[in-house]
């Protein structure tokens, strides 16, 4: 809510002077709908406690934390292009390794009956 008696030039000297001392702590701030805002605006200026302001941003910054991290993980492979080709990448080295090592086997084995 907007109270023009809050930005009255009197109240404002006496609380520039000490002479005022707030009993509680208030948060003023704007709210903007979209890319453009204007802090002169006073059809956006809100008034409200400094503990229901900090519950509020701080649940809304935990909010866009679990988004983000959720996001992240459902598209991981597309975010993240280079750990998809070197993952691919060791499990054909793996694979290599795999057959190269049944082919030392079987080598083994042939020498084996040689003999």
């Amino acid at each position: 809510t907007y109270d023009e008696d809050l930005f009255d030039e009197d109240i404002v000297a006496y609380a520039q002077a000490g002479q005022i001392v707030a009993a509680k702590s208030y948060v003023l701030f704007h709210v903007c709908t979209d890319d453009t805002c204007y802090l002169d605006a006073e059809d956006d200026l809100y008034l409200v406690d400094l503990p229901t302001y900090l519950t509020n941003v701080a649940t809304y910054h935990a909010n866009m934390r679990t988004d983000y991290c959720e996001q992240c993980n459902e598209f991981e492979d597309y975010c993240n292009p280079e750990e998809e080709e070197e993952e691919e990448a060791e499990e054909e080295d793996e694979e290599e390794e795999e057959v190269d090592e049944e082919e030392g086997e079987d080598e083994d084995e042939e020498e084996d009956k040689d003999e």
